[in-house]
């Protein structure tokens, strides 16, 4: 189940999730479920700030000061990503 995403949400990696880096991608796999994912660079940066402390929030503003992107964007993009990896339990909302 996908839970609305909010600013203080703050999600973390299941232990059941496994990954691997392969040419400059990062290849995600829930041993629960069989699921896996390809993180291209974006993704792959997003996912190593995802740490069971950080909230949307915050990943939001590490994104921002990090690309020339409009704050609205790239809060719609990460909502989108993180909702995405939340769908197919790739991540789980710890608060």
């Amino acid at each position: 189940m996908t839970l609305e995403i909010r600013e203080e949400s703050v999600f973390a990696k299941p232990d059941s999730v496994l990954q691997t880096e392969v040419e400059q991608k990062t290849i995600l796999m829930s041993t629960d479920n069989g699921k896996f994912i390809e993180l291209n660079g974006q993704g792959s940066a997003i996912w190593g700030l995802i740490d069971g402390n950080r909230n949307a929030g915050e990943i939001h503003k590490i994104l921002c000061a990090r690309h020339d992107v409009a704050p609205e964007e790239c809060e719609q993009d990460l909502y989108a990503f993180l909702s995405g990896l939340q769908e197919v339990t790739l991540i789980e909302l710890t608060k």
